[in-house]
């Protein structure tokens, strides 16, 4: 997918620069296991359960996470990553979408106050 940015943007983690990128994938606690049992086909909740919980003990999670979040296609949101399901990344988003348009907002200026 291109997200259009040529580079990852300053703020990550310096591990998921350059060649860094996908390093943190060797200490994965899924690494070499199947990977149908973290892309269920059935939609209920508890079908993601036993990935979840291979996640939830995985020291890099945090890593998985962000690079899912950072790469993956909102239309296309599949899979357990970094202990969440695509319902969880979709909240995630639309937290950080609502949080970002608060922090774009002006500040109010209250009538009859004169503005800096």
């Amino acid at each position: 997918m291109n997200t259009g940015l040529s580079s990852p943007p300053p703020a990550l983690p310096r591990a998921l620069h350059g060649a860094e990128r996908h390093r943190w994938r060797a200490g994965a606690a899924c690494r070499g296991m199947d990977t149908e049992s973290f892309f269920p086909t059935d939609t209920a909740p508890h079908a993601a359960e036993p990935a979840l919980e291979v996640c939830r003990g995985c020291r890099v999670r945090s890593m998985c996470l962000v690079e899912a979040l950072l790469v993956e296609d909102p239309a296309r949101r599949y899979g357990v990553l970094g202990a969440t399901t695509p319902q969880d990344r979709r909240r995630l988003h639309r937290t950080a979408r609502v949080a970002a348009r608060r922090t774009a907002a002006p500040a109010a200026v209250a009538p009859g106050s004169a503005a800096a």
